[in-house]
């Protein structure tokens, strides 16, 4: 999904989840995939915007398997049942994604 889309400043976020049962078939990477060319190719978006707690390693492999950046990691930068917990960003430009 979408979490944010701002056409006028061409910047998006995507994000997604899965039942532990459909984990490690390419669903995510295939969708991701999907959704940021539509965004890029299709909508005119210039960065697309993947965030995920460090301790989400599958969304850091997914993201370096679509050529996105790590850009940074924010520290306290979300909290879940009153614990703060940190989260990296992950980005890929329209001039870095391939053309189809």
């Amino acid at each position: 999904m979408f979490s944010s889309f701002d056409a006028d400043t061409g910047i998006c976020e995507i994000g997604g989840w899965l039942i532990p049962e459909a984990e490690g078939h390419g669903l995510i990477t295939r969708a991701f995939r999907h959704m940021i060319g539509w965004a890029i190719e299709l909508r005119g978006m210039n960065r697309v915007e993947l965030r995920a707690s460090p301790e989400n390693t599958r969304a850091g492999t997914i993201a370096q398997r679509l050529r996105m950046t790590h850009e940074a990691t924010l520290r306290s930068a979300f909290t879940v049942n009153g614990t703060h917990h940190a989260s990296e960003v992950w980005a890929i430009l329209a001039t870095e994604w391939p053309k189809r």
